[in-house]
C-alpha cells in the first residue's frame, strides 16, 4: 500500500455520511462509502443515490493451512449492518446473513479515499483504496 498524505481520516460515528464519488460527472459512477460499501450508482445518465446493485460487495476470503483454527473465514468488505433493523421486513439488503467487519476507520485526501478494516479474527490487515480519475476543469483527461 502506498503512502498518500491523509488530510482527513472518519471513525464510525461518521462513516455512514461518507460517500466518495468514484468517476466523472456525466460519465457514470459509484461511490465509495465510508464503511465500504460501492453506493450510489449512476450509470447511463440516470440519477439514482442510494442505489446499488443486488450483488455490488466485495468480498475477502481466508484459510489457514495448518493449526487447530485451519478453517476458512469470510468477510463482507464493509461494517456491520446497522441501518434499517428495526424494519418489519429484517435486515436490509443482499448477503445481509455475511459476516462483515467490526471496525472500519475512512482515510482521504482527494482524489483518494481509503477505508481501514479491522477484525482480529483474521489472519490480515484490510483496506479497500479508491481513485477518482476526474479532473475538474480538464475535460481532454
Amino acid at each position: 500500500m502506498e503512502d498518500w498524505p491523509i488530510i482527513a481520516r472518519y471513525d464510525a460515528a461518521h462513516l455512514r455520511e461518507i460517500a466518495m464519488p468514484i468517476g466523472g460527472i456525466g460519465t457514470g459512477f459509484f461511490a465509495l462509502g465510508g464503511n465500504g460499501r460501492l453506493t450510489d450508482w449512476q450509470l447511463m445518465s440516470r440519477p439514482n443515490r442510494g442505489w446499488r446493485p443486488k450483488y455490488s460487495h466485495l468480498i475477502v476470503r481466508t484459510k489457514q493451512t495448518t493449526g487447530r483454527n485451519a478453517n476458512a473465514k469470510l468477510r463482507v468488505l464493509e461494517t456491520d449492518l446497522n441501518d434499517d433493523l428495526a424494519a418489519d421486513f429484517g435486515a436490509p439488503g443482499t448477503l445481509a446473513g455475511l459476516p462483515r467487519f467490526p471496525k472500519a476507520t475512512f482515510e482521504s485526501s482527494y482524489p483518494f479515499g481509503r477505508v481501514l478494516f479491522t477484525d482480529r479474527q483474521l489472519p490480515i490487515t484490510v483496506s479497500l483504496e479508491a481513485f477518482n480519475p476526474l479532473i475538474p476543469r480538464d475535460t481532454d483527461a
